[in-house]
Formats: structure tokens, C-alpha cells, sequence
């Protein structure tokens, strides 16, 4: 019996820490991207009007081969990752993941916000927005 919850006590020291971490973290699948150029660019546009938009002027956006990442995002700060992964240059999927460790409501404030910018791109850039 003692064993039983030594054991169950190492188990919840583990995982709620894990747990915790995890809780500053939102997702949303924003769908198809295209050719994973075209979601690149799209991404990356995506982001700058959200930081045009917000003022955010300490905001940082960059990129990788695949994903396109901004930091310190008003509110927040919440940083940013929108990942187009591809195959046979097709991103079939496009992932966007929120992540602060504010209040949840900064980090669904920004996913909705930037939802709604990238949906507004699909049929190309609105207008005052930068290419």
C-alpha cells in the first residue's frame, strides 16, 4: 500500500509540471495552404498586418524553410509560430500555434485575430496591407 502511493506521488509530481507547461499554448488548423511558397508568403504577410495593425513596433517575424514565427505580439506578449509542412510542395495543412504565459485571453485575442487576417488573404493581399 505504501508503495502504491509512493508511486502514485512520484506520478503527480511528474506530470503536473508537464501539465502546467502545456497551458499556455493554443492551436487552431487554419487549412490548406497551397503551394508551400505561397503559405510561406501568405504567413509571413499574415503576421506583419497583425503587427501593422497592433503597433506592435518590438515585434520580431522571421522565418524557417517551412514556418514563419513572430515574437512578442501585443497583447501579451504571446509569440507566434504558423508552420506550413509540405509535401510534394503542397502544404495540405497549416498549423497556427499561440503560445504566453499571460492571460489566456491575450493568447485568444491574437489566434482570432490572426484567423481572421490569413482568411482575408486567401484571395489575395486586402487592401493597405504589404507585400
Amino acid at each position: 500500500m505504501m508503495m502504491k502511493r509512493m508511486v502514485l506521488a512520484a506520478a503527480l509530481c511528474v506530470a503536473l509540471p508537464a501539465s502546467a507547461f502545456a497551458n499556455g499554448f493554443l492551436t487552431r488548423d487554419l487549412g490548406a495552404g497551397g503551394h508551400y511558397e505561397d503559405c510561406l508568403a501568405r504567413a509571413l504577410q499574415t503576421l506583419q498586418i497583425y503587427v501593422d495593425r497592433t503597433g506592435g513596433r518590438s515585434s520580431d517575424i522571421s522565418s524557417g524553410d517551412w514556418s514563419a514565427f513572430a515574437f512578442h505580439l501585443r497583447p501579451g506578449p504571446v509569440d507566434v509560430q504558423i508552420a506550413c509542412p509540405y509535401r510534394s510542395n503542397m502544404s495540405d495543412v497549416v498549423l497556427m500555434t499561440i503560445h504566453s504565459t499571460g492571460q489566456r485571453g491575450d493568447r485568444q485575442t491574437v489566434l482570432n485575430s490572426l484567423a481572421e487576417i490569413w482568411d482575408s488573404l486567401e484571395g489575395g493581399l486586402p487592401s493597405g496591407g504589404t507585400k
